[in-house]
């Protein structure tokens, strides 16, 4: 090993070797952190997809997972808030067990997206399966397009490919920006 790469990093095995353990325990698949462009995106998709299929993921649980997790990381790169110090920034970490595969991700928004966002989350949550097609099928016909390049059909479509309620925390990042994390399980049955 590069003796100047020691220095600069003296705790490597303190750093390293328990986040691997960590992560093998939890049975996290694929972890990012970091920039979020399309070519992110492309690549965390092409590992996700060799990932799953190395364990043998069923077909329909494969494609509604891969459906998900690109609603997801799309809306990382539409929705994330970018300033002078801070670039499309997110994290990404999908991890299974022997009946689930969860993925879960995060990014910055601004302070005012947070009610508007809890309340959009709750009511999807509150909605069975045939209300949310209903909920769906409403959104398209109005067919308004955010600025962000959006029609509102994200949180709406995860739920209902994942067919469970979707979690989601906040928490407060500087004055007008706030940490929000989504986790989505897709039974793996």
């Amino acid at each position: 090993m590069d003796i100047e790469f020691k220095k600069e990093y003296p705790n490597l095995r303190d750093i390293v070797y328990p986040v691997y353990k960590h992560m093998e325990s939890k049975g996290i698949l694929a972890a990012y952190h970091g920039g979020f462009n399309q070519a992110v995106i492309n690549m965390l998709l092409r590992q996700a997809r060799l990932d799953m299929q190395k364990r043998n993921i069923e077909r329909r649980v494969f494609k509604k997972t891969y459906s998900i997790l690109v609603e997801c990381l799309e809306n990382i790169l539409k929705h994330t808030v970018t300033t002078t110090e801070i670039q499309k920034d997110g994290i990404v970490v999908l991890s299974t067990d022997q009946t689930t595969i969860k993925i879960m991700v995060g990014n910055l928004i601004k302070k005012e997206e947070q009610e508007i966002l809890e309340k959009k989350i709750s009511y999807v949550n509150s909605l069975d399966q045939e209300a949310l097609k209903k909920a769906h099928l409403e959104r398209l016909l109005e067919g308004e397009i955010s600025t962000k390049g959006g029609a509102g059909l994200g949180i709406i479509e995860i739920a209902m490919k994942s067919k469970n309620k979707i979690d989601c925390f906040f928490s407060d990042y500087c004055d007008n920006l706030v940490f929000f994390g989504l986790q989505t399980t897709i039974s793996n049955t």
